[in-house]
């Protein structure tokens, strides 16, 4: 009776899963970095012609980290559709001004994270031969010099996929890792001239390492409650772009 007893106390905190165990305050510092390294892309890309110097490096960190955001939100149960509407709308509020102060005919991030959450929910109950055809194929689309795929949004292709794969990782899917390697590596490489140089293995490296960085960093805060106020960020993300778009006609 004891040895039961005990057995049963323990196997919840066994089979918390990462969307619980980085709820409340850790989540919420991961999401603050991240927001604070889109604004260092940003200001470089408005001001600074989007050149390779440090704001450059710290921001490509800042797209993994909201990967790792959404990817938690959905492992903890989060009601999905929900979710996406949310992001969808949001999307188009920030659309006009997105478009205006990075000159791109390009969805904004909340329509590719937006496309994650619909891409998790029809793939996680798909067999696992499926999943690593359709990482396969993407992969591939994206890499190859015989396809110009644009998706249409910021970070295209990969950037759909990258939460999706980082979330079966997060679930416990290790055969996954090899896509998502792949796919930190595909959204810092661009089809140049000679696109196969080592600086966008570089930038991958960086980028994975800071967002392990800070995601381990956020951990000093799991036993504290959430500091964000529940639609900070859905605030912050058109905010910043009109004071950003505003600045930049000022000056």
């Amino acid at each position: 009776m004891t040895l039961a007893t005990r057995n049963v106390s323990v196997e919840p905190k066994e089979s918390r899963c990462v969307g619980d165990r980085f709820s409340g305050a850790p989540l919420d510092f991961v999401k603050v970095i991240a927001a604070g390294l889109m604004v260092m892309d940003h200001v470089n890309y408005v001001f600074l012609g989007h050149t390779a110097n440090i704001l450059w490096y710290l921001g490509r960190a800042a797209f993994p980290l909201f990967a790792f955001a959404i990817a938690c939100n959905l492992l903890r149960g989060t009601r999905e559709w929900a979710y996406t509407q949310k992001l969808i709308l949001l999307g188009i509020v920030s659309q006009p001004l997105y478009a205006t102060l990075m000159a791109s005919d390009e969805g904004d991030i909340l329509f590719t994270l937006s496309a994650s959450a619909v891409l998790i929910v029809g793939l996680r109950t798909r067999p696992i031969a499926v999943q690593h055809f359709v990482f396969f194929v993407a992969v591939a689309a994206i890499f190859s010099s015989l396809f110009r795929v644009r998706a249409g949004v910021d970070y295209g292709i990969a950037g759909m996929l990258f939460p999706v794969v980082l979330y079966f990782v997060l679930e416990g899917r290790r055969s996954h890792l090899i896509w998502l390697t792949l796919l930190l590596f595909a959204l810092n490489w661009y089809p140049i001239d000679d696109p196969w140089v080592l600086k966008p293995i570089r930038v991958a490296c960086f980028t994975g390492g800071v967002s392990i960085i800070v995601v381990v960093a956020s951990l000093i805060l799991r036993t504290r409650r959430r500091f964000l106020p529940r639609y900070a960020l859905h605030i912050f993300y058109p905010g910043h772009l009109l004071v950003l778009m505003i600045i930049h006609y000022w000056l």
